[in-house]
């Protein structure tokens, strides 16, 4: 009887220890996560993998990437500010009104899905006159889900080959498929 409880004792033991140790270890492997990210933000056009001769789009493109970010994320107010922030950048490229509509409407509204209607317009345009700039370095993926907006489908710009929804969030993350490239 005693050398069961031993035995278990020790069992349980080396159970904790072990736990604690992927603990620590999932903990490194967020901190580290978590620099990479910081240091990427940090390093603006060098995050999104690609550069324009023009460095005006260079701004437009990352305002459009942290707008498609928020919109990922289900996060409104990160939407406003990317899209406050692309307004401006287009202010110095002299865009159409009808994508300044867009982004004021976005900015407008608290309304996700209201937000996320005015950034499938926005792609639109924005893959117009992003495939005419010349890009220097890198390349632009065009997206697209079939079953954005009630199975009409959707466009969208990324910096990365891998599928991150903008139109359904969490609900639908990797729905979608890589139907063109801009370089």
């Amino acid at each position: 009887m005693k050398t069961i409880r031993k035995t278990i004792l020790i069992l349980s033991v080396l159970s904790i220890i072990s736990c604690s140790k992927k603990k620590e270890k999932a903990e490194t492997v967020e901190s580290n996560s978590e620099k990479q990210a910081t240091t990427s933000e940090k390093n603006g056009a060098l995050a999104l993998n690609v550069d324009f001769s023009d460095k005006r789009y260079n701004d437009v493109y990352k305002h459009y990437i942290a707008i498609k970010d928020g919109l990922v994320n289900s996060d409104k107010d990160a939407v406003k500010k990317g899209s406050g922030e692309i307004g401006t950048a287009f202010a110095n490229l002299g865009v159409e009104q009808s994508l300044m509509d867009a982004i004021a409407e976005m900015i407008r509204t608290d309304d996700i899905e209201v937000q996320r209607e005015e950034f499938s317009a926005l792609s639109n345009e924005l893959t117009e006159i992003l495939s005419k700039a010349h890009i220097k370095s890198g390349k632009i993926y065009k997206q697209y889900c079939p079953m954005a907006f009630n199975s009409e489908g959707a466009y969208w710009l990324s910096t990365e080959k891998e599928i991150r929804n903008p139109y359904f969030g969490d609900a639908m993350l990797k729905c979608g498929e890589v139907k063109a490239e801009i370089n």
